[in-house]
């Protein structure tokens, strides 16, 4: 499927008209936006556009929600080696972090080229085709989930529902909560009427899908507290019969779990030699290769983010046993040296590994012959996951905790997941499903929002970057030695009425007079 995905032309949105009293020169090549918006091949040109921008959202998206949860270490080669994302971790950032910026405009990125599309191709238009009403419900989509991450970050973001045109036009106000969530649920209403379902379960589908907005739909009505609603939303998605689980989990975030049955919004990584996006995942993700040596099917660079803590690793053994599903998201230093390695080759390099525990993350393992010779690591052709049927099953399983399960199809759901992990089934409870989000969506970046959506996250992060620890090596009695004296903090810890919301930049409150900044931050000049 991914011959089929549409090319990239960079153009199409790019296109901004010059001031002619400076420059009145006609530009060979160049296309007049006024005849550019017709076709639809123009449509797909721009929506492409969109996708593509949802991609680029990836990895700063990935990186702030999984670091504000509890399941991880920041890592790295030592301390301060990205202390921007440190900060986040440790709950030590201010309105200036770097990454919450960026997280911040590309999702406002997103939202403009949608409403590019929604507007330069308007459903009463008498050229509008079939194409274009595609092609417009997938920017409403886009734009709603954009709309969504923000409402979830930080709570009263600017809602953004036309192409801003003017200096004053960008000044946009905070949203109401209220406001907010009835405009996301209008978008994604409008999209899944719009949009296809897939012909069949294994059909690999690159663009977006009715049950794919449906989902997102759900999700959405249990951040706004609708859950008969979104039990009602996401029954649909699932009485569809067109999403499953893959029994083989391994095979979820590699190039092997491409477009699988379980993928319900997933971006395309297509290498392309002379066109293609350099980013620091996939090496971020992978065991840290000056610190000890990497296996052999392994991509042989990486910089060690990202690493489980101990506490959570013991958690989720005791919850699952050793399951399927633990050993396919973990790895621990034995099982890592039980593998195959260059040369015979394994164990330390250095004196320790930084911010770990004897933990690796497996999930996101960065496989060798998936690493294209010219991309240095810089990229891989696995695909980013946004959203998986598993998560789908889990919030129906958590609707029908609050909404009522007389069917048991709540139960149903609950245990599917149970079932498909090698974890031991349960009945259905609040707190099962807890249980089960944190192990089955782990570095999905669901946790810090759902611990806060759910009142827990002033218990369970409280201590979070008290200490960052150093992995030594095995002791002879087979123990992890782990070193939590040498890097240890003063200020850390997740602080309710602050850290419930994250900070609008710093950036954003000083150009946008009407933006009001969240409880409890200030920038950093105030302070």
């Amino acid at each position: 499927m991914k011959k089929h995905t549409i090319l990239l032309l960079a153009l199409v949105l790019g296109l901004v008209s010059c001031n002619q009293d400076l420059l009145n020169i006609d530009e060979k090549g160049v296309v007049e936006e006024s005849d550019y918006y017709a076709t639809d091949d123009d449509a797909l040109s721009a929506i492409t556009v969109v996708y593509n921008t949802m991609k680029s959202a990836y990895v700063p998206d990935f990186y702030i929600k999984n670091l504000l949860s509890n399941d991880a270490y920041c890592g790295g080669g030592s301390k301060g080696d990205r202390s921007d994302l440190e900060q986040l971790n440790e709950f030590s950032f201010s309105a200036d972090n770097s990454n919450i910026k960026t997280a911040f405009s590309n999702y406002y990125q997103v939202i403009k080229y949608a409403n590019v599309v929604i507007e330069k191709f308007p459903e009463d238009s008498e050229t509008n085709t079939d194409v274009k009403d595609q092609c417009r419900a997938e920017a409403k989509m886009a734009r709603a989930w954009a709309h969504l991450q923000l409402t979830m970050l930080w709570g009263t973001p600017p809602l953004v529902d036309h192409v801003l045109s003017s200096s004053d036009d960008y000044k946009q106000p905070n949203s109401a909560p209220e406001v907010m969530w009835n405009f996301i649920m209008t978008d994604l209403t409008e999209a899944a009427a719009v949009l296809p379902s897939k012909s069949s379960m294994n059909e690999e589908v690159v663009r977006f899908t009715k049950e794919a907005a449906l989902s997102l739909k759900g999700k959405a009505q249990i951040f706004s507290g609708d859950y008969a609603g979104a039990k009602t939303t996401l029954k649909k998605v699932i009485d569809s019969g067109l999403y499953g689980l893959v029994s083989d989990m391994t095979t979820l975030f590699n190039k092997k779990g491409d477009y699988c049955e379980e993928s319900m919004i997933e971006m395309n990584n297509v290498w392309d030699a002379s066109n293609w996006n350099f980013s620091l995942f996939h090496l971020f993700t992978n065991p840290r290769a000056d610190k000890m040596y990497i296996p052999s099917i392994s991509y042989a660079r990486g910089y060690g983010f990202f690493n489980p803590t101990d506490d959570f690793y013991n958690s989720f053994i005791e919850h699952d046993g050793d399951s399927h599903r633990l050993n396919s998201w973990i790895r621990t230093w034995d099982q890592m040296m039980d593998m195959e390695y260059a040369n015979d080759q394994s164990g330390l390099k250095a004196s320790f590994i930084y911010a770990h525990e004897g933990y690796f993350d497996f999930k996101y393992f960065t496989y060798a012959d998936e690493v294209p010779a010219g991309g240095w690591g810089y990229y891989c052709e696995a695909n980013f996951k946004y959203m998986r049927y598993a998560e789908v099953l889990l919030l129906y399983a958590e609707v029908c905790v609050e909404a009522g399960d007389s069917d048991g199809s709540g139960l149903a759901a609950l245990n599917e997941i149970q079932s498909r992990a090698g974890a031991p089934e349960t009945e259905l409870t609040l707190e099962n499903v807890k249980k089960e989000s944190r192990y089955e969506l782990w570095l999905e970046g669901t946790q810090y929002v759902n611990l806060v959506r759910w009142g827990d996250a002033a218990t369970e992060l409280a201590d979070q970057g008290a200490y960052i620890p150093n992995f030594k090596g095995v002791a002879e009695d087979g123990s992890y030695i782990v070193d939590k004296s040498q890097y240890v903090n003063t200020y850390y810890g997740f602080k309710s009425n602050k850290h419930e919301l994250l900070p609008f930049p710093e950036a954003e409150t000083i150009v946008n007079s009407n933006i009001v900044q969240n409880p409890g931050w200030t920038n950093s000049g105030d302070e």
